[in-house]
Order: structure tokens, then C-alpha cells, then sequence
């Protein structure tokens, strides 16, 4: 059996008799018939029906950051899917940071029929995806024009999971840019929720190296700092966790696109005092969503430098922040 398969090859199309078995040993990955899908589409909510799942939408957000310190290299793919009645919305979206600057080179938004795995990843266009023998994704692909670009998911060093079904996993890894390969940690992170339930939080990945990986998850959106965080951190190879972390905004800004106020600094402190920090943006990509009323939604990707103290030991982060207002 072959150790990797990429998706492009099964749209190209695999001889008919052998379907069932390269879909089986996907796990169920498999292209679904995909349609043209507007811009601006709203999606339709269905209604619960036997053999399909309720109405719910499914995140999978794979980043990745080089070891390189200063010039580390930042690489988020977000994928996005809902049901609707008309079928399963997918979106997907990738950028990529070095030092102070943010490039978004990639979005796509489609329709595909319903299915009973709506959380699957698809490829789409220059994005393929590179599956392993037990349908465990190994590598994100994207290819167009001279820019070639591979996100590698090595061995996984550890996972946790969160409230509601979050996990995160995270691996060793590697970014292919062009010819060049450069070591990275990549962090795998995947949550979902029903479409009548509040709004998922904002996450925090930060990394010191080889030997500081730190997610800490925010269970709903939740500006005001109400809402504790939990973290998780592999420290030197041991595992740490605060379940009551809080995580406040030390200084804002005013975004007028949206009439909102977002944040440019943060303060972190767990309960027992074991982890403390702060975080500045150093560079920001914000994204502002439809709607009538006087505040619109953002959805937000910080670059973040800083400092924090975990048990007594001062260390210097950098990372990303996904921040959600919705």
C-alpha cells in the first residue's frame, strides 16, 4: 500500500475498480462534486435528518513557524466548513508572515453536495493535500506560478484537548519554500461547533525554539476576558497545563472598517501563578464579516513577540494569535 497519496491524484481520477479501496484507506477522504459558490452567499441552515449531522460548522487550522528566531517564518492554513441546505460551504485560506508584514496568497470559497463527513479537507485549485497510509495528513501543498510552497507535518510530539472537542496537535515539521527546506513546529488544531451555539474563541499559539511549544484557547468569543483560557505547553519535554488562565487586552486599538476596538497588547497569568507573560503585535491581518447592525464581525491574525515566566523560568515567545469577534 503506498505510504503517501495525494488528493490531486484521486480528482484526476483512479481506475474505477479500485475507488472503494483508496477511499477506505483515506479514511473517508474523497472529492465531493464541487459547485460554483458566490462570494457573498449566505448559507441556508438544513434541518436535522437521519444519517445527516445537525447543522454545524468545523474548523481545521494547521500553522506552522520556522525555528529561525527573529526571521521565523509564519504560516497559517485555516479551513473553514458549514452545512447549509443547498450543501457544505468550504473555505479555506492561507498567508504567510516574515518580520512585521502579513501576505495572504490563497483564499477559496465553494459548495459541495452533503455529506456525512462534512469536516474533511478538500484540495481545491493550487492547494493539494498529501494523505498517509492511515489518512493522516502529512503535507499541505500549494502550487502557482513560480511559487511553490510545502507545509510537512512530521512525527507528532504531543496533543491535548481542550473544552467542547478542541484538540491540538503538535508536530515536528518543515516548510519547503521553493528548494529551500527549513525545520519548523507545526500545530494542528481542530474544533467544531452547532451553528445555534455561541461563537468559538480566540487561540494562542507561542513557541521558544525546540523547546517551548504553549497553546492557550479561549472556549467562546469573549473580549471582555470573562471567560478563562486553558493552556497547554511541551516545556523541554514535559507537559504542563493551566485550566484557568486569564488573558487580558493591556492595549487597544480602534479598527473603524469594523467600529470595533481590537487588541495590540496582552497580559497572561494563570490562577496558581505558574505562568505569566506579555504579548505586542507585531504585525496584524484583519478580515471584517457582513452585516447591518452598527459592529461588524472581525476575525484577526496577530504576530506576536514577548516574553513569559513559566515556574520561575523567563523565556522570549514569539507566535500568532487567531482573535474572534463575531
Amino acid at each position: 500500500m503506498m505510504a503517501r497519496l495525494s488528493l490531486r491524484l484521486l480528482q484526476q481520477g483512479p481506475p474505477t475498480s479500485l475507488l472503494p479501496a483508496v477511499l477506505l484507506m483515506l479514511g473517508g477522504y474523497g472529492p465531493d462534486a464541487d459547485r460554483s459558490l458566490p462570494a457573498d452567499a449566505e448559507p441556508r441552515v438544513v434541518q436535522d435528518t437521519p444519517g445527516v449531522p445537525p447543522p454545524t460548522a468545523y474548523e481545521r487550522n494547521l500553522v506552522l513557524m520556522t525555528m529561525s528566531g527573529d526571521s521565523a517564518i509564519v504560516v497559517p492554513w485555516l479551513f473553514r466548513t458549514e452545512s447549509t441546505a443547498d450543501g457544505v460551504v468550504r473555505e479555506v485560506g492561507a498567508w504567510m508572515s516574515r518580520g512585521d508584514a502579513w501576505e495572504a496568497f490563497y483564499f477559496e470559497r465553494w459548495l459541495t453536495e452533503s455529506t456525512r463527513a462534512p469536516f474533511r479537507i478538500h484540495p481545491r485549485g493550487p492547494l493539494d493535500l498529501v494523505i498517509g497510509n492511515e489518512g493522516a495528513l502529512e503535507a499541505v501543498l500549494y502550487e502557482e506560478g513560480s511559487r511553490q510552497l510545502e507545509t510537512v507535518l512530521d512525527e507528532p510530539l504531543t496533543d491535548w484537548r481542550g473544552v467542547r472537542g478542541t484538540t491540538f496537535r503538535v508536530h515536528r515539521g518543515a516548510l519547503f519554500l521553493s528548494s529551500q527546506r527549513l525545520e519548523a513546529r507545526v500545530v494542528d488544531m481542530t474544533r467544531s461547533r452547532h451553528l445555534d451555539q455561541p461563537a468559538a474563541g480566540d487561540w494562542i499559539y507561542l513557541q521558544a525554539g525546540p523547546d517551548l511549544s504553549l497553546v492557550l484557547e479561549a472556549p467562546v468569543a469573549e473580549p471582555t476576558g470573562a471567560v478563562p483560557y486553558t493552556g497547554w505547553a511541551l516545556m523541554k519535554g514535559e507537559q504542563l497545563e493551566w485550566p484557568d488562565v486569564e488573558v487580558r487586552w493591556s492595549e487597544l486599538r480602534s479598527y473603524e472598517d469594523a467600529r470595533r476596538t481590537i487588541p495590540a497588547a496582552w497580559k497572561i497569568r494563570s490562577r496558581d501563578g505558574q505562568l505569566t507573560g506579555t504579548l505586542s503585535s507585531t504585525a496584524s491581518h484583519l478580515q471584517v464579516g457582513g452585516g447591518v447592525g452598527p459592529l461588524l464581525p472581525v476575525q484577526g491574525l496577530f504576530r506576536v513577540q514577548g516574553s513569559l515566566t513559566i515556574a520561575g523560568d523567563s523565556i522570549v515567545v514569539r507566535g500568532i494569535v487567531l482573535h474572534i469577534q463575531p
